[in-house]
């Protein structure tokens, strides 16, 4: 429940993994969204909610006893934000159901390192490079991450913040994006992309061959929760479209420029026609 720049207290669907479902689905994929609420009436809201998106929600399963999640976010008037969780939704996803979830090759499998405990991240990436899907890996929030989930992405995408703390090279500031390119080695090996996003600062993209780098665009931001989560479900969308990365990371910066516009978070996320819009303003 985000607490607005006016005072205000409004009520919305996040969570890393909604966030980036929402965001990809209003931007034109087929998305198939896992994981797991409580016959509640929170639990009872997502479901519904994500219906309304048109959402394939069936993987979603309700367990009687279970707390569906929470979290109360505080919002500055910069548009950052404080945020404080309560709940064991996804915590409590068995192995079996994680084995249980469709996929096939061409698919594109995204986790948030919230979204499962990472022994379930690392079973569900391991089924996906079986079959031959490509693999996603939001590295949010600032937590500890299990080196497999590292080596079994295709794309690895986080924050300055989140590369600082998970590289642990010294000097990494706020949008210093030669820093980041110059540590990018202690994260990722041959034949992956790391995107690293700056906030107001657009990104850093890192690859075997070239480093692709935009600047951020000049908005007022009301609310900044969520934007890593626009970029990589927008990253993700043209991918599957068949599009090449240097437009997917342009179109995710600017759909993530677009989503700190509004309050909430999943609520947030921007239609294509407004992404297609800012983009080709920039161009």
């Amino acid at each position: 429940m985000p607490v607005s720049p006016a005072k205000g207290v409004s009520c919305g669907l996040g969570g890393k993994g909604a966030n980036m479902a929402v965001a990809a689905r209003r931007l034109g994929a087929q998305v198939e969204f896992y994981s797991k609420v409580g016959d509640d009436v929170v639990g009872h809201a997502i479901l519904a909610y994500l219906k309304e998106e048109g959402m394939h929600s069936e993987g979603i399963v309700e367990e009687k006893g279970l707390d569906s999640n929470l979290s109360l976010l505080l919002v500055s008037d910069d548009g950052n934000y404080m945020v404080s969780r309560y709940g064991t939704g996804y915590k409590r996803i068995t192995a079996n159901e994680v084995g249980d979830i469709e996929m096939k090759k061409g698919d594109i499998v995204i986790s948030a390192l919230s979204s499962f405990p990472q022994e379930l991240i690392h079973l569900f990436f391991s089924k996906a490079r079986r079959l031959g899907c490509t693999v996603i890996l939001n590295c949010g929030p600032m937590i500890s991450v299990d080196r497999r989930l590292l080596d079994l992405s295709d794309y690895i995408v986080m924050n300055d913040a989140e590369f600082a703390f998970h590289s642990r090279a010294d000097g990494v500031k706020h949008g210093d994006a030669k820093r980041i390119v110059e540590e990018s080695g202690r994260l990722r090996k041959k034949g992956q992309v790391l995107v690293v996003t700056l906030g107001d600062k657009g990104f850093v993209a890192i690859g075997d061959d070239a480093v692709i780098k935009e600047d951020g665009y000049r908005i007022n931001a009301v609310n900044t929760s969520g934007a890593g989560d626009c970029f990589t479900g927008a990253m993700a969308t043209c991918l599957a479209d068949g599009k090449d990365l240097d437009y997917a990371l342009r179109f995710a910066n600017a759909a993530a420029a677009l989503s700190v516009q509004e309050l909430g978070a999943a609520s947030s996320m921007p239609h294509k026609e407004k992404v297609i819009k800012i983009l080709s303003s920039r161009k």
